[in-house]
């Protein structure tokens, strides 16, 4: 169920991880959360692919003790996430807490949608898939998360010392060094806003954490050598 075409590709989802066939030879997909991937098994796993993305639903373990969406239900869940695979880019989204059964693409001359089919709480309805980060119009918790880099300076003491984010809702920004770890709680405006910042290490992580932010943009770190 995990087997969908996006053009000359083939993509499906195995034991080791999602795989490309070509039609003459099978491939590993570089995806940023393959290992994600092999924390469980896939018995109800099902993807399509649709307008240049591959859409996975699956279970994971997150491994970080918190329960969102549907892995609060009683009794438990089949899936619990959507992973939105840019086969061109690589860019990778993925939405955590919702059971979906089966992921549909409906297409016709005049308008095409993709839409879900759900399991547990939502059993019967179907869902149109989109970008708001809501589910059935409740919102749920969303993070972004850079990868650990140390700017191209390795082994160079830096400071980071102001970030700027544009928010139309409250946010959480977490800047975490090898030293330490700093949190820096930014309100919605309608406008850029520049927060100092006093985070210092060599390499770096970020985390943006909101309740439902229609809207993040412009984020840029500043950051200067300290010798």
């Amino acid at each position: 169920n995990t087997i969908a075409q996006s053009g000359d590709e083939v993509l499906f989802l195995n034991k080791s991880g999602l795989k490309s066939f070509n039609g003459s030879s099978v491939k590993n997909v570089d995806i940023i959360c393959a290992n994600l991937l092999k924390t469980c098994q896939q018995p109800y796993a099902f993807a399509t692919a649709f307008e240049g993305k591959y859409y996975l639903a699956c279970r994971c373990d997150y491994g970080d003790g918190k329960k969102i969406g549907c892995e609060n239900y009683e009794g438990g869940y089949k899936n619990n996430t959507l992973i939105v695979y840019d086969i061109q880019s690589g860019h990778t989204d993925i939405v955590r807490g919702v059971d979906i059964n089966q992921v549909l693409a409906l297409v016709n001359p005049y308008k095409s949608k993709l839409v879900a089919c759900f399991n547990n709480e939502h059993k019967g309805k179907i869902g149109e898939l989109k970008k708001d980060g809501k589910i059935f119009e409740e919102s749920l918790p969303t993070l972004w998360e850079s990868v650990t880099c140390d700017f191209g300076q390795a082994g160079m003491k830096k400071r980071i010392y102001a970030f700027t984010i544009k928010t139309s809702g409250d946010v959480d920004v977490v800047i975490e060094s090898e030293n330490l770890q700093r949190t820096y709680k930014v309100k919605g405006k309608d406008k850029l806003q520049k927060i100092n910042t006093n985070v210092y290490g060599n390499q770096f992580n970020v985390k943006i954490v909101s309740q439902g932010s229609d809207y993040i943009t412009s984020f840029v770190l500043f950051a200067r050598e300290v010798k």
